[in-house]
């Protein structure tokens, strides 16, 4: 499967989240090495670790994300945290499976975490995007004339 690509379209004009979400795809892109044309029975331990490792990368990504949604009074962050807790779920019952059967999760993992993770940019990410850049450009002009008096 090709590699995942980070484009403009992805950005959600947040620096910090958008620098996290590039590493994801990177993280993503390390599983996607395995592909069925070079992926072997003893890769598998090392696909589980990759995976293992992407499973945290999200988590600590989500945290991040939720922080600054929480800090900045977003107010439909409890939908977006009940999309990250529901992927989350699911990359766990994915490692749960891997462990028993690898090579036949595999393919609908990557498949899954694909086309998750660029919808959710897209729709969800995008969604709050303006409130924090808002929020953020608010927060710093208050700053400034608090500064300037």
């Amino acid at each position: 499967m090709s590699k995942l690509i980070w484009k403009n379209d992805y950005n959600i004009d947040v620096p910090d989240i958008d620098d996290k979400m590039k590493a994801l795809f990177e993280g993503m892109n390390r599983y996607l090495e395995y592909d069925d044309k070079r992926r072997k029975e003893e890769d598998y331990d090392e696909i589980g670790e990759v995976l293992a490792d992407l499973s945290e990368a999200v988590r600590q990504h989500f945290a991040h994300e939720e922080k600054v949604l929480t800090q900045y009074h977003y107010p439909e962050i409890g939908g977006h945290k009940k999309e990250h807790r529901r992927f989350v779920k699911k990359i766990l019952a994915f490692r749960r499976v891997y462990s028993e059967e690898p090579e036949k999760i595999y393919k609908d993992s990557v498949r899954f975490i694909r086309e998750w993770l660029v919808q959710h940019i897209m729709d969800e990410d995008m969604r709050y995007a303006p409130f924090i850049r808002v929020q953020k450009y608010l927060n710093e002009h208050s700053a400034q004339s608090r500064r300037g008096r």
